[in-house]
């Protein structure tokens, strides 16, 4: 599916709209932080331009049908909070992974359970997923909370996947498919 306009997402306290340039100073505050970055797979951002280059790769994805990355933003604040979306997209086989982050003064708020609430039924419902996967390091207990508490099962192990500050990281690799969101929604289609 490629879509002619970027669509915009809302949740009752966000708004999930597309990245601009304007979002790269947010970005650098904190991709430039390493507790932020540390399960990321980037290493800290150390320069401004990062940042923009970002912007840059992610708006080339969605324009190429590689990904959709979406800003989250407080509706009532307009306070910028991090991103959310999908990356790795494969049509032929109707798949894609997810991935998200927050701004490290937000954690803990309930957001990113609001935010999967409606980003996960637009990989099922518009880009016609059948399956939704994440990567996640072992120690990133939050994340893989998040994941399970949407039913997404641990599949296995990815051994030295990850790269991070010169150390290789083992990663979690999970998966949620279409007939098990179903299952759960009590919807069924293909």
């Amino acid at each position: 599916m490629i879509f002619f306009s970027f669509p915009v997402l809302e949740t009752e306290r966000f708004r999930l709209r597309e990245l601009t340039k304007e979002d790269a100073p947010h970005l650098y505050g904190y991709f430039s932080d390493e507790e932020v970055v540390q399960y990321y797979g980037l290493e800290p951002f150390t320069r401004k331009e990062q940042a923009e280059q970002f912007v840059t790769q992610i708006k080339s994805g969605f324009r190429n049908g590689m990904m959709i990355r979406w800003a989250i933003i407080n509706k009532e604040t307009g306070e910028f909070l991090g991103t959310v979306g999908y990356h790795n997209w494969n049509r032929q086989h109707r798949r894609a992974e997810i991935g998200y982050e927050l701004k490290k003064e937000v954690w803990r708020k309930g957001i990113m359970t609001e935010v999967l609430k409606t980003a996960i039924p637009f990989g099922f419902d518009r880009l016609l997923l059948n399956r939704i996967g994440a990567t996640v390091r072992a120690e990133n207990i939050s994340s893989r909370q998040l994941l399970r508490k949407f039913r997404f099962s641990e599949e296995g192990i990815l051994q030295e996947y990850q790269c991070y500050l010169g150390e290789f990281y083992d990663l979690l690799m999970y998966g949620l498919t279409r007939s098990t969101y179903e299952e759960k929604t009590g919807q069924k289609q293909c």
